[in-house]
């Protein structure tokens, strides 16, 4: 699975991950 930096949506996708690990560990706390 190559993702390339120049696509919007793997920058998109990127974002997204980055917000659910980031929510994740908000409830966590």
């Amino acid at each position: 699975m190559a993702i390339t930096a120049d696509k919007p949506s793997a920058r998109l996708l990127a974002f997204l991950m980055v917000t659910v690990l980031t929510g994740c560990g908000l409830t966590q706390t």
